[in-house]
C-alpha cells in the first residue's frame, strides 16, 4: 500500500510540473542533482521597465531556476535585475553593457574563467544587409552539488530577427563550432530567442537554423525540450504580439533550449504569467519566458 500511494504521489508531482506554469523543485533529483534552467527575453524598453519589472521578477521567484539565460538586457533592467537577486545569483557578463547573459545560483554553480570555455562573443558581420550582428555568451559552470562537480557549457544567444534567413543559418553554424569545440567532458546546453519557426511549423527551407541545432547527426547531438514536432500555435507559441494589450496574440515559438542528450527532460513548459501595470493586466515582455527541468 505504501508503494502504491509513493507512486501516486510521484506521478502527480510530475503531472503538476508538466501542466501548470510553476516548475518542480530542483532538489527532487539524485546525484548529480536535477536543476531548472530557464530563457526569457524581457524586451529592451526602458520607458515602461519600472512598471513592467514587477511582472518579469514574479516570473523568475516563480520559476526559481538554477541558471536563467536573458536577452534584450539594458543598463536599466541589468542593475533592477542585479539588485534584486544580486545576492542568490551571479552572472556573465558581469559588466553591463551585454544585451544578453546568464545568471547562475551563486550556492550551487562556480564560473570556470578560461577563456576556452567562459566568453563573450559577437557574431560576425551579417552577410545580410539590414540584419542585426548580434552576440552570445559561453559560460563554463561547474555543478558543486553534483558529486563529483560537474561541468556544463551553458550558451545563450539571440539570434538576427525579421528577414534574415541567412543570417540566423550562419549564426547557428557559429553557435554548432563553439559546442563542437568545448573541453572533453563538458555537457552543453544552448537557449536562447532564435528568433525562427520550427521545420515543423514553416518548412525546411525557413526552418533551417532551428534543424540545425538539433541535427541527431551533430558530434554533440543537442535535442530540443519540447519535440520540433510538437504542434503548431497557442500551446507552443513563445511571442506574443499583444503583450501590451490585454489581449494575447500569440505567434510562434521563438525561443528554445537545447540540451544534450545525455541530460533527461523531466519537465518543460512556457510560463504566460501576466502582470498588471498602466491599468491594464498583460505580458511584462513581448515573449514568454521557457523553463525545462533536466536532469544527467
Amino acid at each position: 500500500m505504501r508503494r502504491i500511494l509513493l507512486a501516486v504521489v510521484s506521478l502527480s508531482v510530475a503531472l503538476a510540473g508538466l501542466l501548470g506554469a510553476g516548475v518542480p523543485s530542483s532538489n527532487a533529483g539524485g546525484t548529480p542533482p536535477a536543476f531548472v534552467i530557464m530563457t526569457y527575453n524581457i524586451k529592451n524598453q526602458d520607458g515602461d521597465w519600472p512598471q513592467r519589472a514587477g511582472g518579469v521578477y514574479n516570473i523568475i521567484n516563480t520559476l526559481s531556476p538554477d541558471i536563467m539565460a536573458l536577452q534584450e538586457l539594458t543598463n536599466l533592467s541589468m542593475s533592477g535585475i542585479n539588485t534584486s537577486y544580486g545576492a542568490s545569483y551571479a552572472r556573465y557578463p558581469d559588466a553591463d553593457g551585454s544585451a544578453v547573459a546568464v545568471f547562475y545560483n551563486r550556492g550551487r554553480y562556480v564560473l570556470d574563467p578560461n577563456a576556452g570555455v567562459t566568453d563573450k562573443v559577437q557574431f560576425a558581420a551579417p552577410p545580410q544587409a539590414g540584419c542585426t550582428r548580434g552576440n552570445y555568451v559561453k559560460a563554463g559552470l561547474w555543478d558543486n552539488q553534483a558529486s563529483p562537480p560537474r561541468p556544463y557549457l551553458v550558451i545563450t544567444a539571440h539570434l538576427a530577427a525579421g528577414n534574415c534567413l541567412e543570417t540566423r543559418t550562419e549564426q547557428v553554424k557559429l553557435l554548432r563550432a563553439a559546442v563542437a569545440a568545448r573541453p572533453a567532458g563538458w555537457t552543453p546546453i544552448v537557449l536562447g530567442d532564435l528568433n525562427n519557426k520550427t521545420p515543423a511549423c514553416s518548412n525546411a527551407t525557413t526552418g533551417k537554423p532551428i534543424a540545425l541545432l538539433g541535427d541527431p547527426g551533430a558530434s554533440y547531438n543537442l535535442n530540443p525540450t519540447v519535440p520540433m514536432s510538437a504542434p503548431c500555435g497557442y500551446g507552443q507559441a513563445t511571442i506574443n504580439n499583444g503583450w501590451n494589450t490585454s489581449n494575447t496574440d500569440d505567434d510562434a515559438r521563438w525561443d528554445y533550449i537545447f540540451a544534450n542528450n545525455n541530460l533527461v527532460v523531466q519537465a518543460e513548459n512556457i510560463n504566460k504569467s501576466k502582470w498588471t501595470y498602466g491599468g491594464t493586466t498583460k505580458s511584462p515582455s513581448d515573449h514568454y519566458a521557457v523553463w525545462a527541468l533536466l536532469s544527467p
